[in-house]
């Protein structure tokens, strides 16, 4: 029987796996999604229990704003024509030699990755920046600020409390987004808020419910599913455009779709999947080329991302079958397979939370970064993907099955495809 210094030793551990969960979980939410309403209680129970977070002096020198309702709205309003009739920011610029992680990061917020706006459009980008100053529709602020007479110890002790109230949130299942661009305009934010002219205005938190329906305002720029999705076969004239269509290998030359899975050569059935790197690891472990050579089948993967990323995902999925990409994405799109920003649950080939799947995700583009690779050239973030099986001989295959992805996590059950491909009998 297990003995009461057993049970303590697990409490211990779950209290230690609860926090870390909770410190993955927290992201930067940039949208507000329609559902329950955030009963004040549950945001005062965070921020009485955050005032318990140490202090460099002992002090607790943070000083906590919050607004909602009319007096946010006219903070908001204030704030928007001010950055729309550009008023200069008063915020201090950093340092030069730190510019390139502000500018890595712009490119995958920005970018193709993110809200995909193109590279000069200014307007686009101006809408996009507009949400810091609404925060992002969010219906509780809290303004961060501090007594300017306190030295820089004291602003850490900001810090230690701004993380401990962040995970607070995060606990209770709100959605946070932390801003010092308002803070450039300190002066409109005092005025409307009734803040002391002794008090330097350090951040801004933007609380918000996380997802409770399907009525969530998107951010600019990012696309959704245009329709239902469905695992109907290619019609013969989508088909006939989709085998026109020219993918690139890892050096960059093309190939004709129709050529990568039909055709001398080739064996009877050819699996293409448009794939992830979790699904294609799974498929590497449990399809190898001995397998299928038995069965007279082969796996083609298929990417969206730029071909010099080839390399890094072979390496990164252990995968020796052929791995081509559409950076174009006219062949998904040809196929029928969407774009959306739903997760789905967890599955067997990634059963972890997707924001300790997105940190896994992160830290690997970091040292791949470092070797010199193009992380951020990974394609459209939400686009999905699907399988595809091709039967027959020679030029006459056609497709027999296929499955188009819900979400991000819906590529084919893993017992499902081992048995289409005929390993599972």
């Amino acid at each position: 029987m297990p003995s009461e210094q057993t049970f303590q030793r697990h409490e211990i551990q779950s209290a230690r796996n609860a926090v870390g969960e909770t410190i993955l979980e927290r992201h930067s939410t940039r949208a507000f999604c329609t559902g329950q309403e955030v009963p004040m209680s549950v945001i005062e129970d965070c921020f009485s229990i955050a005032q318990h977070a140490p202090s460099s002096t002992n002090i607790q020198p943070w000083k906590v704003t919050v607004a909602s309702g009319e007096p946010l709205k006219r903070l908001s309003a204030a704030l928007v024509t001010a950055f729309e009739n550009k008023e200069e920011l008063k915020i201090d610029a950093i340092p030069e030699s730190y510019n390139h992680y502000r500018s890595e990061l712009g490119h995958h917020v920005y970018g193709p990755n993110g809200y995909n706006i193109v590279r000069g459009d200014t307007e686009a980008m101006t809408k996009t920046l507009i949400d810091n100053f609404n925060f992002y529709n969010a219906p509780v602020v809290a303004v961060i600020s501090i007594d300017k007479a306190l030295n820089k110890g004291d602003v850490l002790s900001v810090g230690i409390y701004l993380q401990t109230l962040l995970l607070l949130l995060t606990e209770k299942g709100l959605g946070t987004q932390v801003s010092a661009a308002p803070t450039g305009y300190p002066d409109i934010i005092k005025r409307e808020l009734g803040i002391d002219e002794n008090l330097d205005i350090l951040l801004l938190t933007s609380l918000k419910k996380l997802k409770m329906d399907n009525s969530c305002a998107i951010p600019h720029g990012k696309e959704v599913s245009s329709g239902q999705v469905n695992d109907d076969l290619p019609t013969a004239e989508a088909l006939k455009i989709a085998d026109g269509i020219e993918v690139l290998d890892g050096k960059g030359e093309k190939h004709t779709f129709k050529s990568i899975y039909s055709g001398a050569g080739l064996p009877r059935r050819v699996l293409v999947v448009f794939s992830c790197v979790s699904y294609t690891s799974f498929l590497a472990k449990n399809a190898t080329p001995e397998k299928l050579q038995q069965i007279n089948t082969e796996v083609v993967i298929i990417g969206h991302g730029d071909p010099r990323t080839v390399d890094m995902y072979r390496i990164d999925t252990g995968c020796e079958f052929p791995i081509y990409t559409d950076p174009s994405e006219e062949l998904y799109k040809t196929l029928g397979m969407i774009r959306t920003w739903e997760e789905g649950p967890p599955n067997k080939y990634i059963p972890v939370s997707p924001f300790w799947n997105a940190w896994l995700s992160m830290k690997n583009a970091f040292w791949k970064l470092l070797e010199g690779y193009p992380v951020w050239n990974w394609g459209t973030t939400n686009q999905q993907g699907g399988e595809f099986l091709f039967v027959g001989e020679g030029d006459d295959k056609k497709v027999r099955w296929c499955h188009r992805m819900k979400n991000s996590r819906d590529h084919t059950d893993t017992d499902e495809i081992l048995e289409v491909l005929g390993l599972n009998k």
